[in-house]
C-alpha cells in the first residue's frame, strides 16, 4: 500500500514526505534531525538513493548535512506519507490507513500552504 501511494505522488510530480517515529529503537535515522521524537524525510527520487519500500521497512540512503546516511524505518514506525505540495496522503494509526485530506490533519507535520496540483506532463519515450 505504501508503494502505491508513493508511486501516485511521484507520477503526479509531487514530493513525497515520510513522517517516522524516531523514538523507536528500531528506526535508524539521523538523530540530529529528530524533532519531538519524529523525523520528516523527503523521499523523492531526487532526494534519496536505493529506495526500498517493502512490507517490513522503508530503506534508503540520504544526505543529511552533507553526509550520506543509511536510513531504515520499520513499517510500524512510519506515521504518515504525504505530498508536500498538497498535504494529501495517508496517515498510519494503529495499523490502519487513514486518508489525509489536509496537511493540518497530520500530527506535528509542518504547515504547508495549499497549492494547485501541477499540470500533467507528457514525456516522449522513443
Amino acid at each position: 500500500m505504501l508503494r502505491a501511494f508513493y508511486d501516485w505522488m511521484v507520477d503526479g510530480g509531487l514530493t513525497p514526505y515520510l513522517l517516522v517515529d524516531a523514538a523507536s529503537e528500531a528506526a535508524v535515522v539521523p538523530g540530529t534531525h529528530v524533532v519531538d521524537g519524529r523525523i520528516l524525510l523527503n523521499i523523492s527520487p531526487e532526494a534519496v538513493r536505493r529506495l526500498c519500500l517493502d512490507k517490513d521497512a522503508v530503506r534508503f540512503d540520504g544526505r543529511f548535512s552533507g553526509q550520506v546516511f543509511a536510513v531504515t524505518a520499520p513499517i510500524d514506525t512510519v506515521l504518515a506519507l504525504y505530498a508536500k505540495e498538497t498535504g494529501e496522503g495517508v496517515m498510519f494509526d494503529a495499523g490502519q490507513l487513514v486518508p489525509l485530506m489536509q496537511q493540518a490533519s497530520a500530527p506535528n507535520a509542518p504547515a504547508v500552504a495549499p497549492a494547485k496540483p501541477p499540470k500533467p506532463r507528457l514525456k516522449l519515450v522513443t
